[in-house]
């Protein structure tokens, strides 16, 4: 598939979004500021999104198995401390990054 062949108006790829509402089509038909004045009270949610506590989404993510590869990796190639000190910096920002969500 070419460059050419793709479609140049992103408004025609709406029978690929699967499912998802597209927010911003009014804003492709009129300016910036009546898109940017105006509210919305219909916000569509992701549809597998789960509830979880900060507590839960701590624990999904540092027991999650592409974490634990992805610091093995990174504890192997690019720092010189072991796995476990790879552990306690990624539970750091985990914890750093859930506090803003809760």
């Amino acid at each position: 598939m070419c460059i050419s062949d793709w479609p140049k108006d992103v408004s025609t790829l709406a029978p690929y979004k699967d499912g998802y509402t597209d927010i911003l089509e009014e804003r492709r038909h009129t300016s910036d500021f009546t898109f940017m004045t105006r509210s919305r009270e219909d916000v569509p949610q992701y549809k597998y999104r789960v509830l979880r506590s900060p507590e839960e989404i701590r624990q999904h993510v540092l027991t999650s198995d592409r974490v634990k590869y992805t610091v093995e990796r990174v504890s192997f190639h690019f720092s010189h401390h072991g796995v476990a000190k790879c552990v306690v910096l990624c539970m750091v920002i985990v914890y750093g990054l859930v506090h803003c969500i809760g």
